[in-house]
């Protein structure tokens, strides 16, 4: 958000941004309270990732700074849900004992992809502008969605 600030002519912007990306997130998870869910945890889990990557993909084609910030509260709306998601299907899949186990090791992969993340999208956005560094978002949510769907079987409950 600071590169797209800054290309846009208004580099204290980046605040006001990822707050925009913030709020989505937090209405994306109200709003999943209450409106019809795919049924079951990798229905769920397949939706809120698609939508992920759908909503970051568009970041990039924002062209001002108006428009990125509508995009991003868009965006943001599947954060929550997306996170919500992914613990309730590891809830459903640790082994009697482990569930504990589990969060931690989620929680550490979600932090090692955001940081992962982060300097692949502050390398993008040095070397090619903030437009590519959108783009590792959506990018990424792709490389979501194309690993839930290699590793489906592993994320259903044992017969």
């Amino acid at each position: 958000m600071p590169a797209a600030a800054e290309a846009g002519g208004h580099r204290d912007a980046g605040g006001p941004l990822l707050s925009l990306w913030g709020l989505g997130s937090m209405l994306g998870g109200l709003l999943a309270m209450r409106l019809r869910r795919p049924s079951g945890p990798v229905a769920r889990l397949t939706a809120t990732i698609c939508a992920l990557a759908a909503g970051h993909l568009l970041l990039g084609a924002a062209g001002d700074l108006l428009v990125l910030g509508g995009l991003l509260l868009l965006a943001g709306l599947s954060i929550a849900p997306s996170f919500a998601a992914a613990f309730g299907l590891t809830d459903g899949l640790a082994p009697p004992g482990a569930l504990t186990e589990a969060f931690a090791w989620l929680g550490t992969g979600i932090a090692a992809g955001l940081a992962a993340g982060g300097a692949l999208g502050g390398w993008a956005a040095e070397r090619h502008g903030a437009d590519a560094a959108l783009l590792v978002a959506g990018l990424a949510g792709v490389a979501a969605v194309a690993v839930i769907a290699a590793r489906r079987g592993m994320l259903l409950p044992p017969a």
